[in-house]
């Protein structure tokens, strides 16, 4: 990829930010190289790999810890695509990242209303219930955090969880959670 990027940056520079990303989270180092990328098209929002170099910036900036920032680059993203084509049209998983980035910053509400706009674009991503369910249970709302578990665990079962991304989340997780929050209440009833 190196040897790429210097012969034809305009091309390659992009992509290699976004492998520096997702496979050598070298989170500085890909925003470089995305923030480079975009500097060849002024004015023009990038896609390297096929995906918006706001939302890449992003998720770099929640990998890194900076929470605020990850949640102005989510937003640009999403704004742009919501004006130009709509709500749908935005990667799910933007609201779920958006989502987990304010949990950090203990602003559940937000979160919860980024999992449910994600829920609503797609009711089959295990990662949303999951989260909210996270959310719900720093809320104290123990009776939601099981229906959205078991949402969880039902969609992920059924085959509908990502695999090798950015918080990866396993059915173990899930079960964890289910028997920490929801199985010790079921004994109680």
């Amino acid at each position: 990829m190196n040897k790429a990027v210097e012969l034809n940056p305009r091309v390659y520079m992009g992509w290699r930010g976004s492998i520096k990303l997702y496979v050598l989270k070298d989170y500085q180092d890909a925003i470089q190289d995305i923030e480079g990328h975009a500097a060849f098209f002024p004015g023009v929002t990038t896609y390297p790999r096929g995906e918006n170099a706001n939302y890449l910036i992003g998720l770099a900036k929640k990998q890194q810890g900076n929470y605020e920032q990850a949640i102005i680059y989510f937003n640009k993203c999403a704004d742009e695509i919501i004006k130009e084509r709509g709500e749908k049209w935005v990667d799910v998983r933007l609201f779920v990242y958006r989502g987990i980035a304010r949990m950090h910053l203990q602003q559940y509400g937000e979160a919860i209303s980024d999992f449910d706009i994600a829920l609503r674009n797609y009711d089959k991503i295990p990662e949303a219930y999951y989260h909210k369910a996270l959310a719900l249970h720093k809320l104290g709302k123990s009776a939601a955090v099981c229906q959205n578990l078991n949402k969880a665990m039902t969609t992920a079962g059924q085959g509908y969880i990502y695999k090798d991304v950015i918080d990866q989340l396993y059915l173990s997780d899930i079960a964890q959670a289910q028997d920490c929050w929801c199985q010790a209440k079921e004994k109680n009833n």
